[in-house]
């Protein structure tokens, strides 16, 4: 209802009011059979793509920064405590993620260039991670040695839907999915190089984040 109809909504606001630009921020994962929020994203891309408007769709990879509550932090935040990592599967799956101030940048450059519309950017990490790599990755940024626990799949699913029911808001069925899924884009860095910007690594962040 919100990432589809409503951006649906705000097309026909646009068209009424006449604005010209509508920048839209989507998922690496948008299909059809990635979970409910990738499927409301790409129907969303769908309609934006549709419309007289001079769009511009910005698929996002992992985005992590300063919040408590990304992945990176939470993945730290773990290391930290001194607790096992739990890992879904055998941790395969590949990532890249992206620092939250060069998608920032990137969302700058694109308002002031009116060439970007009616382009679509994948915005990713300048690195390629599986999750067991990103997981020892920052295990060793921080000096510390964790231990790591695979969780099967089917497991997983089950504790994912016992959580949902007590309501902590803690992982979901679609951020489940992910785990399985390669969230990396076909041109690595392509999007960020044609926008002049040089996206950050996860080391130079973690320098930012840590100290």
């Amino acid at each position: 209802e919100i990432n589809h109809m409503g951006t649906e909504n705000l097309i026909q606001a646009a068209n009424f009011y006449g604005v010209r630009r509508f920048i839209f921020l989507s998922t690496k994962t948008a299909s059809y059979d990635g979970g409910a929020y990738a499927l409301s994203k790409f129907l969303a891309e769908k309609s934006l793509i549709k419309s007289d408007l001079d769009w511009t769709i910005i698929r996002l990879a992992e985005v992590y920064g300063m919040e408590r509550n990304d992945s990176v932090r939470k993945i730290i935040d773990v290391v930290k405590k001194g607790h096992p990592l739990p890992i879904v599967g055998k941790g395969t799956s590949t990532l890249s993620p992206v620092f939250v101030d060069d998608v920032a940048n990137a969302i700058k450059i694109i308002l002031e260039k009116g060439s970007t519309s009616n382009h679509i950017y994948e915005l990713v990490g300048p690195e390629i991670f599986t999750y067991k790599s990103l997981y020892q990755f920052i295990s060793d940024c921080l000096g510390l040695r964790r231990k790591l626990v695979p969780i099967p799949f089917w497991l997983a699913k089950i504790g994912v839907a016992i959580i949902e029911k007590t309501h902590l808001n803690l992982i979901t069925k679609d951020q489940l999915l992910l785990f399985k899924e390669d969230n990396i884009s076909s041109n690595q860095n392509k999007s960020f190089k044609d926008l002049g910007i040089s996206p950050k690594t996860v080391r130079e962040v973690l320098k930012i984040i840590l100290f």
